[in-house]
Order: structure tokens, then C-alpha cells, then sequence
């Protein structure tokens, strides 16, 4: 998460170290008892302090990769990555492993992002489901798909998204019941 690459997306110039803390993900590969590197992986949206990395989950061809501190304001799947306007509200990059490559299959948002939320500091993903953890989010509601205000103060929430035919999108909305 401390790595300081300068480079985007997959497979860049991994020499560059001017982005102070942006994070990196590496893959490797065994064969036999060997290990060996299959892909260099940042953010699409690579920025200082965004700790990409922060949290990663691999499930088959299947990858989810946090960046807790990541400052969009876009909600939801997919939204303007390149805002900045919400400070540490954090993203989930997902990817895919496609015909022996890896592609980013999407960029995740909360979908009530808010400064400081820290959307991505907990994270599975198993089978076409993926669950989101913000440690921060600050809405006073309770239960399932409850209102997404701002009423409380740091009290958390979690998020789950599906995953349809290579497609990502909000599931549910999850709250602690008291």
C-alpha cells in the first residue's frame, strides 16, 4: 500500500517513483517450485496517498483491490473516477482474468461516498459476490437498505454488489440493527 509507482492500470513502468504512497498490487504465478510475475497492478485513477492495496481479495479469475484513502465523490459502479472532491471516501477496483490477461472490470464506489468514510478497509469476494466494509460511513440508520444519510458519527456500514456477466452492480446496503 506504501509502493510509490507513478504509473496507471496494468503493467506500467514500475521505476517511476513519484507517487508517494499511491499502492500497487503484484501477481505471481508458481509453476513447480518456482514463482513468477504476471502482473503489475495500479489504480486507473493513481494518486498520492490513495494506498491502493489496502485490502485485496482473489477468488479464481476474480480480483478486488481497495484504496481506502482514494478521494472520488462518484457513487455507485463506474462513476467519474477523476472527481477528488471526497476526501479519503475510498474505492474497490475490480478485475478480471481474461483469455490469460488481466483487465479492470470496474471501478466501486460506496453508494453514498462521503468524505473520510474509508469505503474498501474491509473486503471478500467469493463467487460473483463482493462485500465492502467503510469503517467510517456515518449514517445513523439501521438494518438492510435503510436510509443512506449522514446522522450519525463514524459508526460504519457494508456494502454488497453482484457481479452479472461480467458486470458489477449494488446489491445491498447493510447497516447493524441497533
Amino acid at each position: 500500500t506504501t509502493e510509490d509507482g507513478n504509473a496507471t492500470g496494468l503493467n506500467g513502468d514500475e521505476t517511476n517513483d513519484s507517487a508517494s504512497s499511491s499502492g500497487a498490487v503484484y501477481l505471481f504465478r508458481r509453476s513447480s517450485n518456482l514463482w513468477a510475475p504476471l502482473a503489475y497492478i495500479k489504480a486507473s485513477n493513481r494518486e498520492v496517498g490513495d494506498e491502493f492495496g489496502s485490502c485485496v481479495a482473489l477468488d479464481g479469475d476474480l480480483l478486488a483491490v481497495t484504496a481506502r484513502f482514494e478521494d472520488s465523490l462518484a457513487g455507485g459502479v463506474d462513476g467519474n473516477q477523476f472527481d477528488n472532491s471526497a476526501q479519503s471516501a475510498g474505492a474497490v477496483y475490480a478485475f478480471a482474468r481474461v483469455g490469460g490477461q488481466w483487465i479492470q472490470e470496474g471501478y466501486i464506489k460506496a453508494s453514498n461516498p462521503d468524505n473520510d468514510d474509508r469505503f474498501g478497509e474491509a473486503l471478500a469476494l467469493h463467487d460473483g459476490l463482493l462485500l465492502v466494509g467503510a469503517s467510517l460511513e456515518d449514517s445513523a440508520a439501521a438494518g438492510l437498505d435503510a436510509a443512506q444519510g449522514n446522522g450519525g458519527v463514524s459508526v460504519g456500514a457494508a456494502y454488497l454488489y453482484t457481479r452479472v456477466d461480467g458486470v458489477w452492480f449494488h446489491s445491498r446496503y447493510m447497516k447493524a440493527s441497533n
